[in-house]
């Protein structure tokens, strides 16, 4: 079984592996921190949203993110989770904020326990997103946040 949150109902709901379409994403790159914001912003959103493009994802589809991140180097987890489902959130706008990704912040403060909080995430991308049904984990060497 697996966890998305669903948008409609702003609720956390559980489906078998064979009921979403799985989005794998391996990033290995050593000193990812290092590397200034912008920097370290392009290179994960450049991953992503190949790897997004190419898995052709439908309105109706329910996606779960796998993401690992290999990084001797990296020990703050949080923070590359978090830019994560930043960069993921942003590659599943569609509409008139399209553009916006760029622009999109890490909240200082989540309302849930999860990666995700509910409002800021539907307040993020205004109710516009290619999907309605999302979940995932993203993995740093050994450690790992789910994202619900």
């Amino acid at each position: 079984m697996v966890q998305l949150i669903d948008f409609n109902k702003l609720d956390v709901i559980k489906l078998k592996e064979d009921e979403v379409k799985i989005v794998d994403i391996i990033i290995e790159r050593e000193g990812l921190l290092d590397l200034n914001p912008q920097k370290l912003y392009e290179e994960l959103f450049a991953v992503v949203h190949e790897k997004i493009a190419a898995a052709a994802i439908l309105p109706t589809q329910n996606i779960y993110f796998n993401v690992n991140i290999k990084d001797s180097t990296a020990d703050d987890i949080a923070s590359l989770g978090l830019l994560c489902a930043n960069i993921i959130a942003a590659n599943l706008l569609v509409g008139k904020n399209r553009g916006r990704e760029m622009r999109l912040k890490i909240p200082p403060i989540l309302n849930t326990n999860g990666l995700f909080g509910f409002v800021w995430l539907r307040n993020m991308v205004n109710g516009e997103m290619l999907c309605d049904r999302i979940g995932g984990v993203v993995r740093v060497n050994d450690d790992e946040m789910r994202l619900v």
